[in-house]
């Protein structure tokens, strides 16, 4: 019998007590595509024990947890219960409006960003159809629905994902508010070691809301949510920040001693990062990185001592713990990365057992992952030109009236705000687009501006092909050269210091979204898309080349290929295996005729009987 997430965490429990009697964490719901559609409703949850509203879906942070296979299709019917708000046609001096506005990103996939069911004379975008895909120009009005399908090619890759609301100028309150949560595409069968394939999960969505800025953005937007969120905070005397593990403040799992556990993380803020690691005391844990936002490293797995987490990223870290004595406690500690400090904070207690059987904690295989073709290694590939693209942040005044937050491509730069909209004659369905790239080629950008401003690209992960060795050694190594992402935030880096990415534009064309993932800064206008223009389906036909191990159909394991010979052996065993080949045949034709011939003369010699009759 196969016990649940509950059950093991019961059991465990009992060898543990005496320690944290904090909160058992809560696993999300977990909903299989398998099961049908999963069913959204974009409303509102109570904060932890704050007392107020903040954005949710289904009335929980995090909402149900989506689990799909490659190649499979996630289907989900989002309904907006939201209300209340100011609509930014009317307000164009504004950053912050059409609070009861929505829609659903499915963040790191690899999917169309366009719509999947096309209305005659509808235009570009979402606004008048009722089903989508991976499209953030889509728009769910109050009281209305509308299904996204996220149709997962094949050789998806297996990973850590999450989905959020994503319209343009309420992204920071829903998002930033806490509504989310994982998007879990499962490891095909034979693709992971047994090692790794039979860890113990633990799924941790972890929230950071700043209640000064959300409260800042609900009352410009006339938010019926979060509009007293931080003088609510400061009359009760609670902490103006709020940090929370799956909706929890600092809850406790039960881990046995010595045994490897799988923790998925993803991290959530309007604005702030995090640098987790383990406190050591009584008990010490190791941790081995095994993944970053949904992409298993070049080589699994990596030794690191800390978590770093901008708004948006993931990671699946591998952790095992020991005691000094039996049991014990140890605690992930949460602190600021960048911008106000805070912290370190108790964000998940261990409560860790011991495990008789064991002396000692195994050591995890180095393993290397064969990637899919959209994968691949691009370190070696041939680009024709780099680009140059920029987050740039123009300080001029307070949050919301003064900052122009721009983001520019080879010196032309663009802010996507209603009151650029107004004066360019268009909206946010006929925005132009800052550069029209090509499906089924490799680009390459020089990135500036990663000291301050995560950058997140829809659609098609980066892979950091150029990286200062400071930005390395300042996280032990978290960085590196051939990492794929699709939210980099660098502290680390000069004001004027850059990376350069490397991008294959693979199979979808369409609007490619570009933006700053600190969500206040999205909705403030920094924010763009690519246009990517070609024949849908186009594939970059080099990556065979680059990593020959690839695949592009459904992962299926390699048969074991028999030894070939070496090229001096080769150059006369095969011409010799030829000759005698052809000598057998001419061999076995010879012998064929002669036994033909002598049947036939057999025939041709009377009997004795036959003479007899003659005379």
């Amino acid at each position: 019998m196969r016990l649940s997430f509950a059950s093991k965490e019961a059991l465990l429990g009992i060898a543990c007590l005496g320690l944290s009697t904090a909160e058992n964490l809560k696993e999300p719901l977990q909903h299989y595509s398998t099961d049908g559609p999963a069913w959204l409703s974009m409303g509102y949850a109570k904060l932890g024990d704050y007392g107020f509203d903040t954005f949710a879906y289904n009335g929980s942070i995090p909402g149900p947890t989506l689990r799909v296979k490659p190649g499979n299709s996630l289907e989900v019917h989002v309904t907006n219960n939201l209300a209340g708000g100011v609509a930014c046609e009317n307000v164009p001096s504004y950053f912050f409006c059409d609070s009861s506005d929505t829609n659903l990103h499915v963040h790191g996939l690899h999917v169309s960003p366009s719509d999947i069911m096309s209305n005659p004379g509808s235009g570009v975008g979402g606004i008048n159809k009722a089903n989508f895909g991976d499209d953030v120009f889509s728009k769910l009005k109050p009281t209305t629905a509308g299904t996204y399908h996220a149709m997962l090619p094949p050789s998806h890759m297996s990973g850590t994902y999450w989905y959020h609301p994503h319209w343009h100028h309420s992204v920071a309150l829903q998002a930033g508010g806490g509504a989310g949560g994982f998007i879990i595409i499962e490891d095909p069968t034979g693709y992971l070691p047994s090692e790794y394939e039979d860890m113990p999960e633990r799924q941790l969505f972890i929230t950071a809301q700043n209640l000064a800025v959300l409260q800042m953005a609900a009352l410009q937007a006339a938010s019926t949510a979060l509009s007293s969120a931080f003088t609510s905070a400061l009359a009760a005397g609670k902490s103006t920040s709020v940090f929370l593990t799956n909706g929890q403040s600092n809850p406790m799992t039960n881990i046995e001693a010595k045994t490897w556990y799988r923790l998925r993380m993803c991290f959530a803020s309007v604005d702030q990062s995090m640098i987790l690691n383990m406190s050591n005391s009584n008990g010490t844990c190791e941790m081995q990185l095994m993944a970053k936002d949904g992409v298993y490293l070049k080589t699994v797995p990596r030794s690191i001592s800390h978590v770093y987490l901008a708004s948006g990223n993931r990671a699946d870290v591998a952790v095992a713990c020991t005691c000094t004595t039996y049991p014990c406690e140890v605690t992930m500690l949460g602190r600021s990365w960048t911008g106000t400090d805070f912290g370190p904070l108790p964000m998940l207690t261990f409560n860790v057992s011991a495990k008789e059987t064991r002396t000692s904690v195994p050591v995890l295989p180095e393993w290397t992952p064969r990637m899919p073709c959209y994968m691949a290694d691009l370190r070696q590939a041939t680009v024709p030109v780099t680009n140059d693209l920029q987050l740039i942040l123009k300080i001029g005044g307070d949050d919301f009236n003064g900052d122009e937050h721009n983001i520019s491509w080879n010196g032309r730069s663009e802010t996507m705000t209603e009151a650029a909209m107004k004066q360019m004659g268009v909206n946010m369905l006929t925005f132009p687009a800052l550069a029209n790239l090509s499906v089924g080629a490799v680009h390459e950008m020089k990135v500036t501006g990663l000291e301050e401003h995560p950058l997140h690209i829809h659609i098609n992960h980066m892979q950091i092909t150029e990286l200062p060795e400071t930005v390395s050694q300042a996280t032990g190594g978290y960085f590196q050269n051939g990492d794929h992402a699709d939210t980099i935030l660098m502290p680390s880096l000069g004001r004027d210091e850059s990376i350069k990415i490397r991008m294959q534009l693979d199979n979808y064309t369409g609007r490619m979204v570009v933006h700053c993932h600190i969500l206040s800064h999205e909705d403030e206008g920094m924010m763009a898309f690519i246009n990517i223009t070609g024949r849908e389906g186009s594939n970059y036909q080099q990556a065979e080349q680059l990593e020959p191990t690839c695949y592009r159909t459904l992962f299926t394991e390699l048969e074991e290929e028999t030894p070939i010979p070496s090229a001096g052996l080769a150059s006369w065993v095969i011409p010799l295996l030829v000759v005698l080949g052809l000598v057998s045949i001419f061999g076995a034709f010879v012998l064929l005729r002669r036994m033909r011939r002598r049947r036939q003369s057999k025939q041709m010699v009377p009997s004795d009987s036959d003479s007899e009759l003659t005379a």
